[in-house]
């Protein structure tokens, strides 16, 4: 048999390369329907992100004709199942893409499957995260980073969270035409503002007592959102905290009436061992529906590092801890705004005894840095901006000129 997966694996090639072919004699020569749009997650597996919230947003709209493209039939099913339009084999992707007037992600290169979308359609990113650590760098070699920039700039309108953000990121170190720029918030950032249905959503923790049936109803949830370290590292960042013990932290959590949430980079994931009685790691490959987001409005406290959920989470106004055992070193291979330290919006521990004392003092450390997110906010996440999907909307009618 391994002698034949050679033979198959240049048939593919061939049969790739002769659908490319298709796709851009269709997306120069198929006419663009002028309300049809087409929206994906972070990638063709999972649904997720801005966009799809964005795209539940825009489905319900009777002047437009939106799809959400995926090659995972789970998300396709699930899509269905809302009475909204995925966009999941080849043959229907070859149909209807190259009509697409418009395609809006969040990465960091539009969508262009086959070459089927061309240079007729609007492209629009909706962006993936904005914090003090936002910038492309890379520090290997300048060639990822300008090709990262190349990526970006194919789009036709980046989306930030504040005038800040769109000068210091935008213009400064995306090199953005101001042209370009678009500051509408995050539309995944929508539910935030609505302070009743948080609350109700922090009590009841429907997600979570999925994930841990046995919570009981006074449980508290923390939520641990590490961001991506280039090194592909199989550790669990907070390990590396002085005196850190994981098995230990599990009773902790247990004798304390806590349970905690770890969202890790699928890359890393996959390949850990760390799940215990109160601690579960997302498995992003095997829940290809989940999303962060929804659950933060359970979480009552977010422990974090370097990572852009830190923005999203101050806009709910609770406790956050900041665990950076490799701050010096992540410093010198990755890039920040500004002082990292100097503003976080909740408080850096520096021992395992620490990490306890602060989960369990979590309301005295909240109120203690209130003033801190409020004066982060202002910089990172304009809290004005509390409808960006429809103003996101009014944007995307504007430019197709419904």
């Amino acid at each position: 048999m391994k002698y034949l997966k050679y033979p198959v694996k240049l048939l593919k090639r061939a049969c790739l390369l002769v659908l490319s072919v298709v796709g851009s004699v269709l997306s120069k020569y198929v006419p663009k329907q002028n309300n049809l749009i087409i929206l994906e997650g972070s990638d063709d597996q999972r649904y997720n992100e801005n966009s799809r919230y964005l795209f539940e947003y825009l489905s319900k709209q009777n002047d437009l004709e939106v799809y959400w493209f995926t090659s995972n039939a789970a998300v396709r099913d699930h899509v269905r199942s809302l009475g909204y339009k995925p966009l999941y084999g080849i043959l229907e992707k070859l149909m209807i893409m190259p009509k697409a007037k418009m395609v809006i992600g969040t990465g960091s290169s539009p969508l262009n499957f086959l070459n089927t979308i061309g240079n007729g359609a609007i492209k629009i990113c909706l962006m993936h995260g904005i914090g003090p650590k936002a910038s492309v760098y890379t520090g290997e070699s300048e060639l990822p980073t300008m090709r990262e920039l190349e990526n970006i700039h194919k789009f036709d309108y980046l989306n930030f969270t504040s005038a800040y953000t769109s000068e210091l990121i935008g213009k400064l170190a995306y090199k953005t035409p101001y042209k370009k720029i678009i500051i509408f918030g995050y539309p995944r950032n929508d539910q935030y503002f609505d302070k009743q249905k948080c609350e109700d959503l922090l009590k009841l923790k429907t997600k979570a007592r999925q994930i841990f049936p046995q919570m009981p109803k006074d449980a508290k949830l923390l939520l641990y959102s590490p961001t991506w370290r280039k090194d592909r590292s199989r550790e669990l960042p907070i390990a590396r905290l002085k005196g850190f013990d994981l098995d230990a932290f599990n009773d902790f959590l247990v004798q304390n009436g806590f349970y905690m949430i770890c969202t890790i980079h699928p890359n890393v994931a996959s390949g850990m061992n760390v799940n215990r009685s109160n601690i579960f790691v997302v498995d992003y490959i095997k829940d290809p529906l989940f999303d962060i987001n929804s659950l933060m409005t359970e979480a009552d406290v977010l422990i974090n590092d370097y990572s852009t959920t830190s923005t999203d989470f101050a806009l709910l106004d609770r406790p956050q801890i900041f665990v950076m055992p490799d701050y010096d070193e992540y410093v010198k291979k990755d890039c920040f705004t500004e002082d990292y330290r100097s503003i976080l919006p909740g408080k850096e521990v520096f021992s395992f005894d620490e990490l306890k004392q602060t989960i369990i003092d979590r309301q005295h450390s909240s109120e203690k840095f209130r003033e801190n997110r409020k004066t982060f906010l202002k910089k990172y996440y304009d809290a004005s901006l509390a409808n960006s999907c429809e103003l996101h909307a009014q944007f995307i009618r504007k430019v197709l000129g419904i």
